[in-house]
């Protein structure tokens, strides 16, 4: 679903039950001009523009890019939230998880709260009201898609970056290709792990501030440099809150 001309969002959940030890990130957008436009906080607008959103994740985290505002991105695995004048609605698919769920409910009554506090409506694919939904978005031809196979990725173009202050300047300097252990990792920087579709950034306990905030900046860089998608998933989490994808792309 992933275009040239998308808005990705980031919601990074951390895992760690003592909030004196979380770090927070914030919920981005990378603007369809790509990197160099900037980032922002996602804002709900009262206009006549239709937006889609495409929400996909897990319990340790959720990511929600916008997609074309038609029929055809929709699938049966996941949610979506549809923006539109002063209604937002959520279309729950049928095969979506539980925690998708209330995470675009949750996330919607954000972004309608953002301004004028306007309405959010949920939906069932299999409800009555669902054509609504599917009138705002051109209406429905034909049927809704599958859920999409999970895309695996290369061992080829797995690769890793250390993002460190040690030289008293911040640096992205490449540590590890292709075959990436957790031993690589050290909890003194922030590390950004390349595995093809997605970017994971960890961030270890003992990472500076600098560290903390720079890798943003520097991970959008590097996708620039390297010729990637602007809206390429960048997923974000402290260390021991690794997502169950993170660690399975590891090499033993």
């Amino acid at each position: 679903m992933t275009s040239s001309t998308a808005s990705l969002y980031n919601t990074v959940r951390s895992t760690d039950r003592n909030p004196l030890n979380s770090y927070h990130f914030p919920t981005i957008e990378i603007l369809k001009g790509g990197i160099e436009s900037g980032f922002r906080h996602v804002e709900a607008k009262q206009d006549d523009t239709v937006r889609l959103l495409h929400v996909r994740g897990t319990k340790n985290f959720v990511r929600v890019l916008e997609v074309n505002p038609d029929c055809s991105a929709l699938n049966s695995g996941d949610c979506f939230v549809l923006l539109k004048s002063n209604i937002i609605r959520v279309w729950q698919g049928e095969s979506s998880s539980g925690f998708e769920r209330n995470k675009a409910v949750s996330y919607a009554k954000e972004l309608g709260s953002a301004k004028a506090k306007m309405e959010v409506m949920v939906t069932g694919q299999a409800d009555a009201e669902v054509s609504e939904f599917y009138s705002a978005l051109g209406g429905l031809k034909g049927s809704i898609a599958a859920p999409p196979v999970e895309e695996k990725s290369s061992s080829a173009a797995k690769s890793l970056h250390k993002v460190s202050d040690s030289s008293g300047k911040l640096e992205f300097t490449k540590v590890g290709s292709p075959k990436i252990t957790m031993s690589q990792f050290d909890a003194g920087d922030v590390f950004v792990f390349d595995i093809g579709h997605e970017l994971f950034v960890w961030v270890g306990n003992g990472a500076s501030d600098a560290e903390r905030k720079g890798w943003l900046h520097l991970a959008g860089k590097y996708l620039q440099q390297s010729g990637r998608n602007p809206a390429t998933p960048v997923v974000a989490f402290k260390q021991g809150g690794e997502p169950k994808e993170f660690v399975e792309s590891l090499d033993r």
